[in-house]
């Protein structure tokens, strides 16, 4: 499966293109890292069980105050609101709808009391944000979880200038993108940002910096994606 994600300052969604894009926009309160761990949750940190998407992407983005991408008007499209905990699934910029009219938005659980803004470098605890694409995590110990390309070009030229990585890996990293490739994973820049279920499901927020749907939900749109599995969020 592949997938696209776009992140959003000052907003908290992740956007999951069907297609060719993942979009994670900034949050203001949590962000998830690369691997997945238990901890003890506060219950200020449980996430809410009643989620509500917006019914369009229009009505999002005047919501959100968010400019027009080309990239939008892939579908079916993922949009996960962080800071709402939601995830819903969009079809020609409708919500979609399950055969008895539920709207397919479901929540998730993220990293608990991790800091705002997009993820800068291994074990920051920060989502990506910005446009990725997404296939299916390959050889992980979470069932059907699906691989965020992170990092991207963007996070590629910031972590070179940072001083994170080399001229060579920066070039590496953007023509897999160009590629619509699975990304080098194991520089300092981080990597292995999924989405999955398994541990609290979408109880608590618990990742390390992951994603996290119960069983039911993951299931539910993996079957709602094109045979192909390629995906944009």
């Amino acid at each position: 499966m592949k997938v696209s994600s776009f992140l959003i300052p000052s907003i908290t969604v992740l956007w999951i293109c069907i297609g060719s894009f993942v979009a994670f926009p900034p949050q203001r309160q949590v962000a998830a890292e690369t691997k997945t761990a238990v901890v003890t949750i506060p219950e200020e940190m449980r996430v809410e069980s009643k989620p509500k998407c917006p019914p369009s992407l229009q009505a999002l983005k005047k919501q959100r105050g968010i400019t027009e991408d080309p990239r939008f008007a892939t579908t079916p499209l993922i949009v996960i609101e962080k800071e709402a905990r939601h995830l819903g699934l969009y079809r020609h910029g409708i919500l979609d709808l399950e055969g008895d009219g539920t709207p397919k938005c479901w929540k998730v659980a993220l990293a608990p009391q991790a800091p705002s803004g997009p993820k800068q470098h291994e074990g920051d605890l920060r989502t990506p944000e910005g446009w990725y694409k997404v296939t299916d995590a390959q050889g992980s110990s979470y069932k059907d979880a699906l691989l965020v390309h992170y990092p991207n070009c963007q996070d590629a030229k910031r972590g070179q200038k940072a001083g994170l990585i080399k001229e060579r890996l920066r070039k590496e990293i953007c023509q897999a993108e160009t590629h619509r490739a699975r990304p080098v994973q194991n520089s300092h820049l981080g990597g292995q940002i999924l989405i999955h279920t398994g541990g609290y499901e979408d109880k608590v927020d618990w990742t390390l910096g992951c994603i996290a749907l119960s069983a039911n939900h993951l299931e539910k749109l993996r079957s709602s994606l094109p045979a192909s599995k390629k995906t944009t969020v």
